[in-house]
Formats: C-alpha cells, structure tokens, sequence
C-alpha cells in the first residue's frame, strides 16, 4: 500500500496522472511533455515510476508508447480517505411515485410517465426532473470522496500558475 502513496507523494507524478485523466484517453511522452511543460527526460522518468507501481498502462504503437491511467491502483489511496470519513447515516431517498403504465410489453425497466417527486423532498425538488431514487448519503459522500482527492491536485495546479505568473 505505501509504494502507492510513494508513488503519487510527487507532484510531477501526480500532474501526469491529471493529465491522462483529463484526457480520458492514451497520451504519448510528447503529447505530456506539451501539456505539463516539462523536458522529456523528466516525464519519462516519472512514468517509469508510475508504471512500475502499475499506476500507468503502456501500449506500444509502432516506435510510440501510449499511455494510460489505470484507476484501480488508486484504490489503496481511496480506501485511506474513506477511513476520514463517516459512514452517512441514512437521509432517506429522493422518492418517486411511478403512475400504471397500463400494459407491460415493450415497457422500459424504469417507467417514468406519470413520475412526479413527493413535494417534502428538497432533493427532489432540486433535481426536478423524475429520476430514479438517489441516496443523499450517496452523493454526499460521493463529494467529499471527489474533494479530498481533488486537493493536492488543485493546490498543485495553483502552485504552477503562481510559478507562471498566473492566477
């Protein structure tokens, strides 16, 4: 577990890492060394790294290689955040009351006509649409997961900026 936090406690680590997210597809050395701004030598050592704590999947592609984030090795970093956070208690879920329909052939697996949310249901009325039953504790946590993954990163990236001249 902790080669993983090793391996993402670099913050060139984990720019490349953003920036095969970001992407959502495979990025040669050229393509990162463009996006991050940062000589050759130094994006392929780190993706070196990266793949050799299989953060990375590589394809080679003629004489390029392409790279790819593998999220699952991030699991050992989510299951530490999760340990910060409590379990929600349950809130209750965004109800929705679903009319007949009438006939049951060719009817979707998720009816919605005549769908309406109950009128106490504040997420309900935020999502204002009928939608399937939402778990707030879901969403909730769902969130502070996303923030608390998010933070390096964006301190990160407002280090960069300030380092650039940029706000």
């Amino acid at each position: 577990m902790s080669s993983v936090f090793e391996a993402v406690s670099e913050q060139t680590r984990r720019r490349i890492l953003q920036a095969l997210h970001d992407a959502g597809a495979e990025l040669s050395v050229s393509e990162l060394v463009d996006q991050l701004e940062v000589s050759q030598p130094t994006v392929s050592k780190h993706l070196r790294v990266l793949r050799d704590h299989d953060l990375v999947e590589v394809r080679e592609d003629g004489q390029r290689r392409l790279y790819r984030i593998n999220v699952t090795a991030l699991d050992p970093v989510r299951e530490w955040i999760d340990e910060f956070y409590p379990e929600p208690e349950p809130t209750g879920l965004a109800t929705v009351t679903v009319g007949a329909t009438g006939s049951s052939e060719g009817a979707s697996p998720c009816p919605t006509d005549g769908a309406q949310f109950k009128d106490d249901d504040p997420l309900a009325a935020r999502l204002g649409t009928p939608e399937h039953p939402i778990e707030r504790g879901v969403a909730q946590t769902l969130g502070q997961v996303a923030a608390a993954v998010a933070r390096p990163f964006i301190a990160g990236a407002r280090r960069v900026g300030r380092a650039f001249g940029r706000r």
